[in-house]
């Protein structure tokens, strides 16, 4: 914790307070020096300060729990490769994809719009569109009125997609059993429970 700041009011002047007088929204740096814009402000509205210079160096070297979340992110990119490559050797026979899965899986239980599916899975609402698009050209599912949104109509599993996701499940058990061997309960859940509580601070 930083025991004092010096903040900039403007005109050149510079006075010393206490680091927790206010909240740092954003850094900038210029000729080599940190500064965190904040804002305080005194009785009636009137702003009294513009930035905060921080005594700290620029350059913040990895923690080692950075360091192992940096290694972490990189082979979360290759797993994601591998998880899109094994979808699509699971799904090819019934004309699906891993992509086109994800819409389903999001839908398999709730009828959702393209941007409550979106949000849901964290894709971009024009790729879901898409995919939801081509999923309806193969009658997989349909479109239907959504009572709460007039112009966001759901989407939704047809008699089709329900029976694909039914094989699917099937497979996808016998697929997740087999690449979970050799690894324990205990470890898939570490594992997941860490996972869950870095992609809830993002």
């Amino acid at each position: 914790m930083l025991k004092d700041l010096r903040l900039f009011f403007g005109l050149g002047e510079w006075s010393e307070l206490l680091f927790d007088v206010a909240p740092i929204q954003r850094f900038v740096v210029t000729n080599g020096n940190a500064f965190g814009i904040a804002d305080v402000t005194r009785a009636g509205g009137e702003s009294l300060c513009r930035a905060v210079r921080l005594p700290i160096d620029i350059h913040m070297p990895h923690t080692k729990a950075g360091r192992l979340f940096t290694a972490l992110i990189l082979e979360t990119f290759q797993f994601n490769g591998r998880l899109l490559a094994a979808g699509d050797r699971l799904t090819k026979p019934l004309g699906l994809t891993s992509s086109r899965w994800q819409v389903l899986g999001a839908i398999e239980t709730q009828s959702l719009s393209v941007a409550q599916i979106a949000r849901r899975m964290g894709l971009a609402r024009q790729n879901v569109q898409r995919l939801a698009d081509a999923l309806e050209e193969g009658g997989i599912v349909e479109y239907a009125a959504n009572p709460d949104h007039k112009r966001a109509e759901l989407v939704c599993l047809t008699g089709r997609g329900r029976s694909a996701m039914k094989k699917l499940s099937v497979l996808q058990e016998q697929w997740a059993n087999e690449t979970a061997a050799g690894l324990s309960a205990a470890e898939i859940q570490a594992a997941l429970d860490a996972v869950r509580k870095l992609r809830l601070k993002l």
